[in-house]
């Protein structure tokens, strides 16, 4: 995943945690996470995995369509989501 591609999914993550009005420290409670890695993952420090994606979802009572709505056109297309 590139460094553009994490940051983009962190920034969905965290408006999305937002949306929620739910602390990074809360997120990682739900998740088995500390604060620090929810931020490195929202900021682009550290990529999200595949596999905790439907655990997230779940901790963010979210879609995964909910959180890649989130992502700007441009950061889409970069990612090659625009069909």
């Amino acid at each position: 995943m590139s460094s553009s591609t994490r940051l983009a999914v962190g920034r969905a993550i965290a408006a999305e945690r937002a949306a929620a009005s739910m602390s990074q420290t809360e997120l990682g409670r739900r998740m088995g996470w500390s604060r620090q890695t929810v931020g490195a993952i929202e900021t682009g420090v550290r990529p999200l995995y595949t596999e905790d994606i439907p655990e997230l979802c779940e901790a963010l009572d979210c879609t995964v369509w909910d959180l890649l709505r989130r992502v700007s056109a441009r950061e889409s297309r970069a990612m090659g989501l625009d069909g």
